[in-house]
């Protein structure tokens, strides 16, 4: 029987990158007041009435703040090492169809990985955890392989199968200590593999 402490777990919650995007969902929400003294806006020099923009602001605002406090709000566990496996949590407006415990025995590689995104000449940077599976392991359920595979591998260099038993690390927080500790009490043969520049 394992000890709890030996059972790391992490739920969905609120962090500095959430609040950030809450806060811009709500100014996207705010736009169409800032913006009522006005008639109309340029795009590319064609006019469009401000009613549009205020639509577009609205639905762009509405689904940032659902999107962005859906996983704080249910609080649901995103990430859970124990002695059954490695539970990935899923998308917090499809969580039980897009959460999936890969257990011990699938499990070669524990990997924390980073995806780098070029936006307006800065480096946006996303750190996964994954999990590497052995050869001919079933698919990984409620991920879309093909287009991991297809647009994934073309954005993060990793293959297929690595991105579809992968999660981004938000809006929760990964400790390290905690899970090499996990790891060792549960999965000692399993080596957890991080890369140079994922966040300590």
């Amino acid at each position: 029987m394992f000890d709890s402490a030996e059972v790391y777990e992490v739920r969905y919650g609120w962090t500095r990158k959430t609040i950030v995007l809450l806060v811009t969902s709500l100014v996207f929400c705010a736009a169409p007041l800032l913006l009522s003294g006005y008639a109309s806006a340029r795009v590319d020099g064609l006019p469009v009435p401000i009613w549009l923009v205020d639509v577009l602001a609205v639905v762009l605002g509405v689904g940032g703040l659902v999107t962005t406090a859906a996983g704080p709000v249910t609080g649901r566990t995103a990430l859970r090492v124990d002695a059954e496996g490695v539970l990935l949590g899923g998308s917090p407006l499809r969580y039980a169809a897009t959460t999936v415990t890969v257990p011990w025995a699938e499990i070669t590689t524990v990997e924390l990985w980073v995806q780098r995104m070029q936006v307006n000449g800065r480096t946006i940077r996303t750190p996964y955890i994954g999990v590497r599976r052995m050869d001919g392991a079933v698919p990984v359920p409620g991920t879309a392989r093909r287009i991991a595979g297809r647009v994934g591998t073309g954005l993060t260099g990793k293959d297929a199968d690595l991105i579809a038993a992968s999660r981004p690390v938000t809006p929760w927080r990964l400790d390290q200590p905690r899970l090499r500790a996990a790891l060792a009490a549960h999965a000692p043969g399993v080596p957890l593999y991080v890369e140079g520049d994922f966040p300590s």
